[in-house]
C-alpha cells in the first residue's frame, strides 16, 4: 500500500516508514518480489542503489485489499460513535 500511494522508493525510506531494521525489510521485499508483487530496478540517480516497485500484478491488488481494509474497518469500530472512534485513536 505504502508503495501505491508514494511511488518507487528505496529500501532505506521503507525501513523507516514501517519503523523496522534494514535486514527485517531486505526480508520482505525479498519473499514480496519472489511473489511478483515487487521489483528492484537501478535507481536513475545512483547505479549503486535500487529502487523498490510494486509491479503490475502488485498494482492489481490494489482495489481488493482497499476493500478488505474498509471490510475491517467497519467490523472493528462500525459499531462505535465517531467521538469514540476518535477516542480509540
Amino acid at each position: 500500500m505504502y508503495l501505491w500511494d508514494s511511488g518507487p522508493c528505496r529500501q532505506a525510506e521503507l525501513a523507516a516508514a514501517f519503523d523496522t531494521d534494514s535486514a527485517s525489510m531486505t526480508r520482505t521485499v525479498q519473499r514480496l518480489e519472489r511473489s511478483g508483487f515487487v521489483r528492484r530496478p537501478p535507481d536513475p540517480d545512483d547505479r549503486r542503489a535500487t529502487l523498490v516497485e510494486s509491479t503490475p500484478a502488485g498494482k492489481a491488488l490494489r482495489h481488493r485489499v482497499e476493500e478488505l481494509w474498509t471490510e475491517l474497518e467497519a467490523d472493528t469500530v462500525g459499531g462505535m460513535s465517531a467521538a469514540e472512534q476518535q477516542q480509540l485513536l
